[in-house]
């Protein structure tokens, strides 16, 4: 099993493949904007391979993608390089080693670690506004079985928002956010990467073909259906003690 934080080619070119394919990012980067100026830099706090970096840049004066995935940003670079876009940069760091004087109006952080981690970091980076986006459905969605998801990474943003005593606001957020494929070989390829099934005899051709559904798409004839429910936690930095 692996993480999203542990980005290697293939993780990276299964992500590519299904933001390509779909809307999501766009639709996340619309709800996202209604909270951003124009005006205002923004982080996008570990970034992966960029997609809401990007998504979100056309909205804003300056937009900065930071992971400490090497092989990630190096994608990430590249893309830009290709785009031609100039008011998108991007940085190989962990946050723990970014200086105190690297400060951004906006800080977004999408599926990104526990609330401590995410508001340690907005205290030392972040000058108006956090937008923190997070899981809001039970289950673990790229396994063969029913894998429940673990009640901190579901409910830890509430509880510490409530014992910290911090005021915010929240939003739910719903869109179709599924994995195209290539081939069943494809699929299954995929499943052995992230499934979080004890058993790793469930993951074969046919317990994999069974979750997908055809398409008309000559380049991806098998797709993983998937909406991805969040919950989207805004909080003005006003409100919280330093």
């Amino acid at each position: 099993m692996h993480r999203m934080s542990e980005w290697n080619d293939r993780m990276i070119a299964f992500m590519d493949d299904a933001s390509s394919y779909g809307s999501y990012f766009q639709a996340l980067s619309a709800e996202l904007s209604k909270y951003i100026d124009g005006d205002q830099t923004v982080c996008d706090a570990g970034c992966g391979i960029g997609q809401l970096t990007f998504a979100l840049s056309p909205g804003v004066k300056k937009i900065t993608g930071i992971d400490r995935s090497e092989s990630a940003i190096r994608f990430c670079k590249e893309k830009r390089r290709i785009s031609g876009l100039s008011n998108v940069d991007f940085r190989c760091a962990d946050f723990s080693d970014l200086e105190d004087g690297v400060l951004f109006d906006i800080m977004v952080f999408n599926y990104f670690g526990r609330m401590e981690q995410i508001m340690e970091i907005a205290r030392r980076h972040c000058l108006s506004r956090v937008i923190i986006i997070k899981k809001n459905y039970t289950e673990h969605r790229f396994s063969i079985g029913k894998n429940p998801i673990e009640e901190q990474e579901l409910y830890g943003a509430d509880k510490y928002l409530e014992r910290e005593k911090i005021a915010h606001t929240q939003r739910l957020f719903s869109h179709e956010f599924g994995q195209p494929f290539r081939s069943i070989e494809n699929a299954v390829e995929f499943f052995s990467i992230y499934s979080r099934d004890p058993d790793r005899s469930v993951v074969n051709t046919e317990n994999v073909q069974s979750r997908l559904v055809k398409t008309t798409n000559p380049v991806f004839p098998y797709y993983l259906p998937h909406i991805r429910n969040s919950r989207i936690y805004i909080i003005d930095m006003k409100e919280v003690p330093r």
